[in-house]
Order: structure tokens, then C-alpha cells, then sequence
């Protein structure tokens, strides 16, 4: 009882870890400032939902030629931002009305106070922190699927350093919240196939609601996940009337919470829209059911050097031998897993702005990332031959390099390009290493007061502009510590049961 204990701490006080490491990394390359309209729009939003109790802005969001009342996005993000701005309007912003209002579009500063909104500096650490969670879930995630303990923190500190998701930590997209959400979802998914309690598949549907209210096209993996959730193993004495009856049980108790969050954001949808089937989007120009542009997105969400998942993260090559293990140990949680990835390679290709619009890397394939990484440390035998580890050091590397330059620069690199409507409307840009923010996006990297980071473009009086990168510099030297320890240990705690 007592050796069960202190493998629960050593694995909690290893998520923590895990948590605090990744924060604080991703706060030391900390911009606070948008990257997109999707961002700027979904942020003033919660403002009207908040402080106006409304769907509808009032200033809208004007930006180029789009005047944005009630955002077809999503709502999401706008509610994950509105218990930080209850937050901040009762405590550092509590004498600053500026806060309860939107820019108004008259104003003469109008863009830079969208894109630079002082109130969003701070709720800017909500795709930190959810990342740092998601990363601690995955370590979780890990253990239930038996994995040693050593192999699942770097499973976790793979995905929280070293992958796509890294640099969306400073952008303001919604996908580090839905891979959030989904996490949950498959964490007790696998703790259901385990225990076979409904509680779990309950918490499990839930959280993938919570990702429909995130990113709407994931209601589509509804239907496929409610039938696996009908088909969880059970005892195998169980027959008859008393299995059909478990079976049932089960796919009510994931379905129904789902089931009923859909219903929630298809009424907010109703609310915003006027049409309970309404997504938000106008689907007739968004879905585009072409072979030639389905290939081509295809091809350049796999392959491109602008959005290839291969060129951003190279360890994902592993991931098909990685799959192929999983099978044989969890063959119902691994078709749960097979249905989520093969959905998000063949929908996004059907959809116009396949690329994510101006944006970094494989941007919806974020919420893959968790299992990318877990598939292909699950490839990787218990003890690597010397040319197998030198391989997976390199393809390792490439992915911290690819990151780092996200991290270093965001998306402005974009901005540099020049890029026409054509060819932003074509998007065969990717295809081309002279426009792919890897291979040509590294100009000001010599050059420090061109990083896209917050604390090197404070003014000199602002002491935290050394303070708090020094600060976390120490921090993480300590956990350095730590990780060295933890890798070092020859004991290899392994999941109770």
C-alpha cells in the first residue's frame, strides 16, 4: 500500500512538473498581443456577452472590408476569456471602464487598439495555461494506457515543448482549448474501458461537448463516438437481455451529455443566427467537394513546407507504427483514436481555407498533436539501439528548431511575403520553401528587438522586462533538476491497477 502511494505522488508531483515547466517556458516567449481577427473578434465578443449580456456587439468589429456583429465563429473561446475578464474587472481593472468596451471603429487608433487590446495582455494566458493542462492530461493519458513512467513524461514534455502546439501558446486560435477538451474526452474514455463505470463516459461526453462549443465541426465525430461508446468491452460473462442492457447504459451515459451540449450550442446558435441547424459558417462556400482541391489540401497538410505535419513535426512518422502497438493492447480505445485522426485528415481537406488562413504550421491539426506524440513514443521498442536513438534525437531536434522559430517570430513572417488575394484565395503558396516560415523565416534571427516577444519591447523603466524572463530562467533551471532526476532514476514506475 505504501510503494501505491508514493508511485500516486511521484506521478502527481510529475504532472505538476510538467505543468509549471511548460508555463513558465511559454510565458518567457509571451507576445500579449493578437495574431489574427478570429482572436481579435472572439476577445471583444466576451465583452459583449459579459458586460453587455449579449450575442450582439455593439460597436461591431470592423477590419478590411468585414464588419463582424455576431461572429461566425464558434463561441467557445469567448466564454473561456469571459471568467478572466470578471476577473480583471474586479481587481487590476477595477477602476478602468475601458475594459467593459468595445474599440470603437471611429477611433483613429482603431487597429492598433484591436490588435494590441491592454485588457488581452493578460487574458492572453489562457492558451498558455490550457496548453500546460493538456500536456499534464496526456502524461495521465499515458499511464492509463500502461506506459512506463519515463517514456509517458516524455511523451507529454514532447508535446508541450517540442511539437505544433508549442507556438500556438502565443497564438489566439481556438484549437489549444478544443485539444484541451478533447484530452479530457479520451482520458476518460480509457479510464471507462477500465473501470466500466458511467460516471467516466459521462465526463467523457461532456468534454467532447465542450469541443463542439470550441470548434462546431467536431459534432460530426458525435454519431461515430456514441456507437464506440456502445461497443466498450464488457465482462465476458455477460450475455442476453443483461449485456444488451449494459450496452445501452453506457451509450447513454457518453451520449447524453454530449447530446446535450449540442443542444446548448445549437440553441446559442439559434440565439445568434435564427436557425437551430445554423453552425455559423455559410457551409455552401465553405465546403468545397472538389477532387483536384481536396488532393491539393491533402497533399499540403501532409507534405507542404509552408503546412506540412511532417516537415512541422517530424516525429509524427512513428505514429503509424505506434498505432499499429496500440491495437494490440487497446483495440477499443485505438479505434476511438483511428476515427478522430482519419476524420481530421479527410474533412479538412473539403474545406476552402484548408491552410487556416494566415496562420503557423499545421493549424488544424493542433488538437492531433497529443496522440501524434503518444503513437510514436509507443512505437519506440523499451531499450533504442544507438542509430534508432540518433534518429529519434534528430527528428526530435527538427521539431524544436521548426518551433522555436514560431516562438521566436509568431506569423509575421506572412506579412513580409506580399501575398496577392489570388494567391491567398489559392493557397499553393505552401508548396514553396521560399514561403514557408521554416526554411525562410529566419531573417531576424540575429537580431533580438525583432522577436515577437513581449518582454524585450517593454520600455527601460519596466523592471519586470528583466525581472520576470530572469525569474523564469531560474525556474526552470530548478525543474531542470527535476527532469534530470526523473529520466535518470532507474526505477521505472509503471500503472497500478
Amino acid at each position: 500500500m505504501r510503494f501505491v502511494i508514493l508511485k500516486s505522488r511521484s506521478r502527481t508531483s510529475a504532472a505538476v512538473a510538467i505543468f509549471v515547466t511548460c508555463l513558465i517556458f511559454y510565458l518567457l516567449f509571451f507576445s500579449g498581443h493578437h495574431y489574427s481577427i478570429d482572436g481579435m473578434v472572439m476577445f471583444q465578443y466576451a465583452k459583449a456577452i459579459w458586460f453587455n449580456h449579449s450575442l450582439r456587439m455593439n460597436p461591431p468589429v470592423r477590419w478590411d472590408k468585414y464588419e463582424h456583429v455576431v461572429p461566425q465563429w464558434s463561441i467557445g473561446l469567448s466564454l473561456a476569456y469571459v471568467p478572466l475578464l470578471a476577473v480583471l474587472s474586479n481587481t487590476i481593472f477595477y477602476a478602468d471602464t475601458s475594459i467593459r468596451e468595445i474599440p470603437d471603429p471611429s477611433n483613429t487608433n482603431y487597429s492598433h487598439e484591436l490588435l494590441h487590446d491592454p485588457h488581452y495582455q493578460y487574458c492572453s494566458v489562457l492558451n498558455p495555461a490550457v496548453t500546460a493542462l493538456s500536456a499534464a492530461a496526456l502524461y495521465f493519458l499515458c499511464l492509463e494506457l500502461g506506459l512506463p513512467n519515463k517514456k509517458a513524461g516524455a511523451t507529454a514534455l514532447t508535446f508541450g515543448l517540442f511539437s505544433p502546439a508549442t507556438v500556438y501558446t502565443k497564438l489566439d486560435f481556438a484549437q489549444p482549448l478544443t485539444s484541451l477538451f478533447l484530452l479530457g474526452a479520451f482520458l476518460f474514455l480509457i479510464r471507462a474501458e477500465r473501470t466500466r463505470r458511467g460516471l467516466h463516459l459521462a465526463i467523457a461526453g461532456t468534454c467532447f461537448g465542450l469541443a463542439v462549443l470550441a470548434r462546431s465541426e467536431f459534432m460530426i465525430l458525435a454519431p461515430p463516438l456514441a456507437v464506440c461508446a456502445y461497443f466498450l468491452p464488457g465482462p465476458a460473462s455477460s450475455r442476453g437481455t443483461r449485456y444488451s442492457t449494459e450496452k445501452l447504459k453506457q451509450t447513454l451515459a457518453f451520449g447524453l451529455p454530449l447530446g446535450a451540449m449540442i443542444l446548448i450550442n445549437q440553441g446559442i446558435n439559434f440565439l445568434r443566427f435564427g436557425s437551430w441547424l445554423s453552425t455559423g459558417y455559410p457551409l455552401s462556400y465553405y465546403l468545397v467537394l472538389d477532387l483536384k482541391h481536396w488532393s491539393t489540401a491533402f497533399a499540403g497538410n501532409l507534405i507542404s513546407p509552408g503546412r506540412g505535419l511532417i516537415l512541422f513535426f517530424p516525429m509524427s512518422i512513428f505514429s503509424l507504427a505506434g498505432f499499429k502497438k496500440l491495437m494490440g493492447t487497446h483495440q477499443w480505445f485505438a479505434t476511438n483514436v483511428l476515427i478522430f485522426t482519419c476524420w481530421e485528415f479527410l474533412f479538412y481537406p473539403i474545406w476552402r481555407t484548408w491552410d487556416g488562413g494566415i496562420s503557423w504550421g499545421p493549424r488544424y491539426f493542433i488538437p492531433m498533436m497529443p496522440y501524434l506524440c503518444l503513437l510514436a513514443y509507443l512505437a519506440f521498442p523499451p531499450i533504442l539501439r544507438f542509430s534508432y536513438s540518433l534518429i529519434v534525437v534528430a527528428l526530435l531536434g527538427l521539431g524544436a528548431i521548426g518551433s522555436l522559430q514560431g516562438l521566436l517570430f509568431g506569423i509575421d513572417f506572412y506579412s513580409s511575403l506580399g501575398l496577392s488575394s489570388a494567391q491567398l484565395e489559392e493557397q499553393l503558396y505552401h508548396f514553396s520553401f521560399f514561403m514557408s516560415p521554416l526554411f525562410a523565416g529566419w531573417s531576424g534571427l540575429f537580431q533580438p528587438t525583432s522577436y515577437d516577444i513581449k518582454w524585450l519591447h517593454l520600455e527601460p523603466a519596466a523592471k519586470i522586462g528583466v525581472v520576470f524572463p530572469l525569474f523564469g530562467v531560474l525556474c526552470l533551471t530548478a525543474l531542470a533538476r527535476f527532469w534530470f532526476d526523473f529520466f535518470r532514476s532507474p526505477v521505472n514506475l509503471t500503472n497500478v491497477r
